[in-house]
C-alpha cells in the first residue's frame, strides 16, 4: 500500500494548479514518512476526530454567542479560552 501510495504522488506534470499544490504536499509528508505513519504505529489515531471533539464545545459556544461577528466580540472571552495563557 505505501508503494502504490507512493507512486500516485510521484512528480508529474498538473494541468489544475491546486492539485499541484496537494500532491505536493503530500508527497513531502510521505517523503518524511508522515503520511501513513498511523499503520505502523498504533498509538497514532488515523483521524483528528478526538482533537475535532475536544474544540466541540467552545465552538458551539462561540456560534451560539455570536463571539466572533465583529472585532469588540473577537478579544473577548472565548477568546482567552481558546488561546495558551
Amino acid at each position: 500500500m505505501k508503494r502504490q501510495v507512493s507512486y500516485h504522488l510521484r512528480d508529474r506534470p498538473m494541468a489544475d494548479a491546486d492539485n499541484w499544490r496537494l500532491q505536493n504536499e503530500l508527497g513531502w509528508h510521505d517523503d518524511r514518512g508522515s503520511l501513513l505513519r498511523f499503520l505502523d504505529d498504533p498509538s497514532i489515531e488515523p483521524t483528528n476526530n478526538r482533537a475535532e471533539r475536544a474544540l466541540r464545545g467552545a465552538v458551539i459556544a462561540r456560534k451560539v454567542s455570536h463571539c466572533s461577528k465583529n472585532e469588540e466580540t473577537r478579544r473577548g472571552p472565548m477568546r482567552s479560552r481558546l488561546s495558551p495563557a
